[in-house]
């Protein structure tokens, strides 16, 4: 029996407004500007699958770094009623079957582990989504705080990418830093830029994404700006486990932990990061 939908790589805008629009149904907590963001990141990453009709009912994103070297997936949904009928992975194949990139990586549930680790995918570490108040932050302080408003400079994209992701995605981070909802701050220190963060208001609450800092107190002072600056009261933070004292901060917040994720990679080993400074990562959807 033939099957009854298409699969398609799809570059238009709308395509990321779909899947961001079906995450938000699941209960992912997009921010109403995420979809531009994304879909600017790399437009030929987006893949939908829709009935013989044109109805989309499935896609993924698959979004590479500016040198084509690493790709993230991301956004892989299946609307509920053609679960079970081999729509996710006929797009899940179509994707990967068209990636050039040397490496892949995502952020999973657990429960898929094994279902990814059946395409080549091994486990790199798992982070944890955690909530908080703003009440738990420390008194902010503006001693080495910068206002990093603007497309980052050469500094902040050497930061991300020794600490946060492990190629130049500079096309995303001059979306993600001047994202509509959203701001930056930058730690410095003897002069020289040694964190930063971004926090941006979401369907609920405000998520903040990438934090990184060098040590413990740099993630507070950080996290307090932040919140300051955006008028937060109730924050997200994706905390990599593999960050040594990724437990200390979540234990200083008094936050609740909502779910995790699996980073898995396959392929070429990526650069290796610096993850002792990674509090915080940009996005489970982009990596």
């Amino acid at each position: 029996m033939p099957q009854a939908f298409t699969v398609r790589q799809a570059s238009e805008p709308e395509a990321a407004a779909q899947l961001i629009d079906w995450a938000r149904a699941e209960g992912w907590n997009p921010a109403p500007t995420d979809a531009a963001t994304f879909h600017a990141a790399d437009p030929k990453g987006w893949w939908l699958a829709e009935t013989l009709g044109g109805e989309a009912i499935g896609g993924l994103s698959l979004v590479h770094s500016d040198d084509r070297s690493f790709a993230f997936l991301g956004l892989y949904i299946v609307q509920p009623d053609w679960r079970g009928k081999g729509v996710g992975l006929a797009t899940w194949n179509a994707a990967l079957q068209n990636c050039t990139a040397d490496t892949v990586g995502l952020d999973g549930v657990p429960a898929q582990q094994a279902n990814y680790a059946k395409s080549g995918f091994s486990l790199s570490f798992t982070s944890h989504r955690f909530s908080f108040s703003a009440d738990a932050l420390p008194p902010t302080k503006s001693e080495g705080l910068i206002d990093l408003a603007g497309p980052p400079g050469p500094d902040l994209l050497a930061l991300d990418q020794t600490t946060a992701y492990p190629a130049s995605r500079q096309t995303f981070l001059s979306r993600w830093y001047t994202q509509p909802g959203s701001m930056a701050r930058g730690l410095v220190r003897d002069g020289t830029l040694v964190g930063c963060g971004v926090i941006r208001a979401c369907h609920q609450g405000h998520k903040v994404g990438p934090l990184i800092a060098p040590d413990l107190e740099g993630a507070l002072h950080l996290l307090a700006a932040l919140s300051e600056a955006a008028g937060a009261r109730e924050l997200i933070l994706d905390i990599p486990e593999i960050n040594p004292l990724g437990a200390t901060l979540a234990r200083e917040l008094a936050a609740e932990t909502a779910f995790e994720c699996a980073r898995m990679v396959r392929g070429a080993s990526p650069a290796p990061l610096d993850l002792d400074r990674l509090w915080g990562i940009t996005t489970f959807e982009l990596g």
